[in-house]
């Protein structure tokens, strides 16, 4: 009879697979949060499973318990098990529902309780008790469970509908589903449908067929965030499903003099491929699902949402002007676009929920009460957020001798803040020279040379030394990470910092922390004085202005300001509004500057 394992059991396998040496039961309990007695049952099943596979579990007393594979590459494996979750293991409730509304959203027609109770192995009562729950948890959210003798349908929203699915979809990817896709771009493997998300035979063929198209394109698409790709797929997958269905988010036929870019290019062979018709709407809805019509402004919000977050959580968050500039930073590049997509697909996600839940809470009480209804935003963007105030709470300085590492992460400025600083403080002799996405990780390899990489990825066919770690970092990776490094020194690697070195380099650290001061305040007087004056300032001169005002604020924090401009100052209204722009973002600008601006009004 066929070993199928729990949950639990399964991420247990993984764990091992992802440690060259012994685990021993007491780190095992420690990191499921078990006892060692439970452990030691657990181990009896996976290793039974493991011989299925033809493989072995050694143990050894006072050592713990080793993975040893001599017939399957560790990928495969943990692609297997990967698999077992999403269809061998047993359901709960919850994971049941989840299957139900992909079911629901992917079938033309209403689904039976007899249907859900042969595919899930239980009873018709156990269906329906089910389907009692969902259908008070879709009321939540704006939907309704129909149900006729013929069975039961989803309705609400076209939109409100694919979110949902969008979310529950993008909370199963795993990072061997990423590596599965960029093989297939990387090195032309052959894509393995076993690997996918959906377990539901229709959406899994589209998903199949939309691979090639996607990944021959993928460095066009977006050559440092993974993730987005991701969440297109998933975009995509939905949007040909439910047109197959004839569900659309709206009917108005695309225009031929609609702009080509990259991804509507490759829509238009997708639907091509699957003889669909073409809307503007579900164009917009895979591109970006959002247009705004009021325009946020950063700065403001920046400084509500980390004076909010600060009383709540009783930290000075406000007086991190590092803070303050990362975190300005990430809203003004996501809401400068006319097309907003804030629900992109964050590995951190589910740990920084369990792991920070008051900080979360606080960040998402704090981002409702300061954006306008109609932006929708999920739990991932506010993930992302809580990385920066993480950051601001993990900051920290460390020198001395340090073994050279290389990230591999496919995330944002504010992503790889938190984790250089989260590893600086808790690893010892370690410094990291670089981040790197997977679809260039082998080229920064070879660029920076470093001692040690450490990815949340699986990396293969590279000499350098590869630890392979959980996107947020556990105790044990952390114990892990420390032992290489040790193992490293040891072996002569990594460098020593001299003193002058060290000088060298905290004078780099300032003048690079001063440049990016000088450069966010210079970009936040530039938005202010652009959305003040409008109506008076020439299309051509907006670039020029850009350069004058960056020039100016650094004139003015390095005390160079012009001197010598003296012009009658007639337009005091005017010269008060420029000089209240500057004194929001502690600059004191004088008369002469000012004249010097106001020569681009018209």
């Amino acid at each position: 009879m066929k070993t199928n394992l729990t949950v639990r059991q399964i991420e247990i396998a993984k764990f091992l697979l992802n440690n060259s040496k012994y685990v021993t039961s007491s780190l095992l309990s420690q990191e499921f949060d078990v006892s060692v007695r439970t452990i030691k049952n657990e181990m009896r099943l996976i290793s039974d499973w493991a011989v299925e596979q033809g493989e072995q579990i050694t143990s050894q007393r006072g050592k713990g318990y080793r993975f040893l594979t001599e017939k399957l590459p560790k990928e495969e494996l943990i692609q297997i098990l990967n698999s077992e979750v999403r269809q061998n293991s047993p359901l709960d409730h919850k994971m049941r529902a989840k299957q139900m509304i992909i079911d629901f959203f992917s079938s033309s027609g209403p689904l039976t309780s007899n249907y859900f109770a042969d595919k899930f192995l239980v009873s018709q009562n156990t269906i329906v008790n089910d389907l009692v729950i969902l259908k008070k948890e879709l009321k939540k959210q704006g939907l309704e469970l129909d149900s006729s003798h013929w069975g039961y349908s989803l309705s609400g929203s076209e939109l409100k509908i694919r979110n949902l699915v969008s979310d529950l979809l993008e909370a199963e990817f795993t990072n061997f589903d990423l590596s599965a896709l960029l093989n297939h771009h990387e090195f032309k493997k052959n894509f393995n449908q076993v690997l996918s998300v959906f377990n539901n035979e229709s959406l899994s063929e589209i998903y199949r067929v939309i691979i090639p198209q996607i990944t021959r394109r993928l460095p066009e698409i977006q050559e440092n965030e993974n993730y987005l790709s991701l969440s297109l797929v998933i975009r995509i997958c939905l949007s040909c499903q439910r047109l197959k269905n004839y569900c659309s988010v709206g009917t108005t036929p695309v225009h031929e003099k609609v702009e080509e870019t990259i991804v509507s290019s490759i829509l238009n062979d997708i639907y091509d491929l699957f003889g669909l018709a073409k809307f503007e709407e579900e164009f917009n809805y895979i591109l970006s699902e959002q247009k705004l019509s009021t325009k946020i402004n950063a700065r403001i919000l920046t400084k509500k949402v980390i004076q909010q977050v600060s009383e709540e959580m009783n930290e000075n968050f406000d007086e991190d002007s590092l803070l303050f500039q990362n975190l300005y930073t990430h809203f003004s590049m996501r809401f400068s676009k006319d097309h907003l997509y804030l629900n992109e697909y964050n590995p951190f996600e589910i740990d920084i929920k369990s792991k920070n839940d008051q900080l979360f809470r606080e960040i998402k009480i704090a981002l409702d009460n300061n954006l306008p209804d109609e932006i929708r935003f999920d739990d991932s963007f506010i993930a992302y957020v809580a990385l920066h105030f993480l950051t601001s709470i993990e900051r920290k300085n460390q020198l001395g001798r340090k073994i050279n590492v290389l990230y591999v992460c496919s995330t944002g400025v504010g992503v790889s803040s938190f984790i250089e600083q989260k590893i600086s403080k808790e690893v010892d002799h370690i410094r990291i020279i670089g981040f790197a996405s997977v679809l260039n990780s082998r080229k920064y390899i070879d660029l920076l040379n470093p001692d040690l990489v450490i990815s949340i990825f699986p990396i293969n066919n590279v000499t350098t030394p590869v630890i392979e770690v959980k996107t947020f970092l556990s105790e044990i990776d952390l114990q892990r990470i420390q032992s290489q490094v040790n193992f490293l020194l040891d072996a002569g690697l990594g460098s020593v910092e001299r003193s002058n070195e060290m000088n060298t380099g905290t004078s780099k650290a300032l003048v690079c922390e001063q440049s990016r001061d000088v450069l966010i305040k210079g970009y936040m007087v530039y938005e202010a004085f652009i959305n003040q004056f409008e109506k008076m300032i020439s299309e051509d001169f907006k670039e020029s202005i850009l350069l004058h005002i960056l020039l100016m604020t650094h004139r003015i924090m390095f005390n160079q300001q012009y001197q010598d401009i003296i012009e009658d100052l007639e337009r005091t209204k005017l010269k008060n509004i420029i000089k209240s722009l500057c004194n929001d973002n502690e600059l004191e600008i004088n008369d002469s500057e000012i004249i010097a601006l106001m020569r681009y009004l018209e």
